[in-house]
Formats: C-alpha cells, sequence, structure tokens
C-alpha cells in the first residue's frame, strides 16, 4: 500500500466586504459572528452532486469535488476539513459527507 501524506494547516482569518460606494473591501468589525453564521449555513447545505447550487460540493476541473467537514464551531475557532471527493480508488470512500475506510467497504460486501 501506498503512503498518503497529510498536512494540516491553522489560519487566523479576516473577513472583509465589497462596498460599492469605494469599489473595494472594507474590514468587518465583527468577523468573528459572520464567519459563525457563514460556517453555520454551509453546515446546512446537502451533499448533492447533481444540484450543486444548494450542495456542499465544489465540482472541480479534474472531474473531482471538494467539500468541507465542519466538526466544531464556536466563538473562538472554527475546526473542520477540506476534503476531496475522488471516486478513483483512494484509501477513503465518501458517500453523503461521510468517510469510511475502502477495505471496510469491501469487507462488507463480501
Amino acid at each position: 500500500m501506498k503512503n498518503i501524506y497529510r498536512q494540516i494547516y491553522f489560519y487566523d482569518a479576516k473577513l472583509e466586504k465589497y462596498d460599492k460606494g469605494i469599489n473595494g473591501f472594507t474590514k468587518v468589525e465583527n468577523y468573528k459572528e459572520e464567519m459563525i453564521k457563514m460556517f453555520t449555513s454551509l453546515e446546512q447545505l446537502e451533499f448533492d452532486k447533481v444540484n450543486l447550487q444548494q450542495s456542499r460540493y465544489l465540482l472541480k476541473a479534474n472531474n473531482t469535488y471538494d467539500f468541507i467537514k465542519i466538526d466544531q464551531i464556536n466563538e473562538n475557532c472554527i475546526k473542520g476539513k477540506l476534503i476531496n471527493s475522488d471516486d478513483s480508488g483512494l484509501q477513503y470512500y465518501e458517500k453523503n459527507g461521510n468517510l469510511k475506510f475502502l477495505k471496510d467497504i469491501i469487507t462488507e460486501k463480501r
């Protein structure tokens, strides 16, 4: 079996809004609350590869999908994963945002 290397990144993000009046971006003062709202609404989206406009999936140019799996949202931090959904036989199998090891799926069907 080949090794798969993963990297973990930590971000401290600031949110900016587009302002038509100045034709530019301005800092959002209460960005923590706005980001919590944004990620909470993201978490409510369906896993639907047919209706991508109302889905948590993002279709990429190489015909794979990215989606965000949110683990925790609170006032101090938002924890989650950016996951690539690919049906080409990677180590994990993904369906509707749930991750399983391929070996478990194969074993269940025997």
